[in-house]
């Protein structure tokens, strides 16, 4: 049974899904312990986007288990697979999650420069032919701008922890521009996996900026 559970890279994609919904969900949980004690809105905001993350984290690995009991929905005349629909409402609550912790601590930078990167939205608007990839391109957009504004906040301050946290960033948007690319190659498993992958370790890398955060507005 192992064997053939190995076997499956829908089965081995859901648990690589599920394991990084359980490392998000740890993180938020530090965040909230931190907020509790610091009242910090960084803190609330990334424990708020890290919850829309694991709920769509893990109902993303849901949807690939059910893949074999998959039926289809009847909407308005229109008809769609039930996995297909756990999949969409996933990317809407990543894309949520990806938002509110990319952009949240842009805004005053933003206020203070007068453009966004033109490539990302570019990227994300016309290369897009189905509502997932739209969703998908969002992701990337966001947390792409994100990591542009931490970079440049990092070279003004020279603070590791701010480092760290734009390599994370880097990680989850490269792992979502391969994503993206799985879907229009969907024969590509590896794509897949090495997307899950690179997220997986853009979620870890989080754990240090967000325990730093947490100790040094504690003490």
């Amino acid at each position: 049974m192992i064997s053939q559970f190995l076997m499956n890279i829908d089965y081995i994609q859901g648990l690589l899904y599920l394991v990084g919904g359980l490392i998000v969900f740890s993180v938020s949980r530090i965040a909230r312990k931190g907020y509790r004690v610091t009242r910090s809105p960084t803190l609330l905001r990334i424990t708020v986007s890290f919850i829309f993350l694991t709920l769509g984290l893990s109902l993303n690995g849901l949807a690939y288990f059910m893949g074999s009991v998959d039926f289809k929905l009847n909407f308005l005349g229109i008809s769609l697979a039930f996995s297909s629909l756990l999949f969409i409402v996933a990317a809407l609550l990543e894309v949520t999650g990806y938002f509110i912790l990319a952009l949240g601590h842009g805004i005053k930078s933003f206020q203070n420069r007068s453009f966004i990167p033109a490539f990302p939205v570019l990227f994300g608007f016309i290369s897009t032919v189905s509502l997932l990839s739209l969703i998908k391109s969002l992701s990337f957009v966001f947390l792409i701008y994100g990591a542009f504004e931490t970079l440049l906040s990092y070279l003004e301050t020279k603070y590791k922890p701010i480092l760290f946290m734009f390599s994370a960033l880097f990680l989850l948007a490269l792992g979502e521009l391969i994503r993206w690319l799985a879907i229009f190659y969907t024969g590509l498993n590896p794509l897949m996996i090495t997307s899950i992958l690179l997220k997986l370790f853009g979620f870890i890398m989080l754990y240090t900026p967000v325990m730093q955060f947490t100790t040094e507005k504690g003490d």
